[in-house]
């Protein structure tokens, strides 16, 4: 599979945040960017906070799912060793609406620092990436 231009990519998202006056949290930007770069249609999003998430997290549509699963597993992979504890997660989410989505969170106990820390990592790798050979 072959990634969107990186630019067009860019442009998209400042345009979404424009139209909807929501501004992407920072911590997080990177890896809607690099998500949407592969064709994964990305949702509500949060870089996380002590109060409600402890977490970063990104939902998606359930029609990308088998797009993610094979991303994240081959990230996995490739970035952490297996005695490495953060590793991207896929969890099905069903809204009151009966909507079923899923969302992406990084499975690990670490800070919230540090799991803020792997969401930019892996946005960061999803943008440089060349190629998916798993596609």
């Amino acid at each position: 599979m072959e990634p969107r231009d990186l630019e067009e990519v860019m442009r998209e998202v400042e345009l979404m945040e424009i139209r909807k006056k929501r501004r992407i949290d920072p911590k997080i930007r990177d890896l809607v960017i690099g998500l949407r770069r592969w064709g994964i249609n990305t949702g509500m999003s949060c870089q996380g906070d002590y109060e409600r998430f402890p977490f970063p997290w990104i939902d998606i549509s359930s029609k990308d799912t088998r797009k993610l699963l094979a991303i994240c597993g081959w990230y996995n992979v490739q970035k952490r060793p297996f005695l490495e504890t953060i590793k991207w997660v896929i969890l099905p989410m069903t809204w009151p609406s009966g909507k079923i989505s899923i969302r992406l969170v990084p499975r690990g106990e670490e800070s919230l620092e540090k799991l803020q820390e792997s969401a930019i990592e892996f946005g960061k790798f999803l943008q440089k990436l060349p190629e998916l050979p798993l596609f």
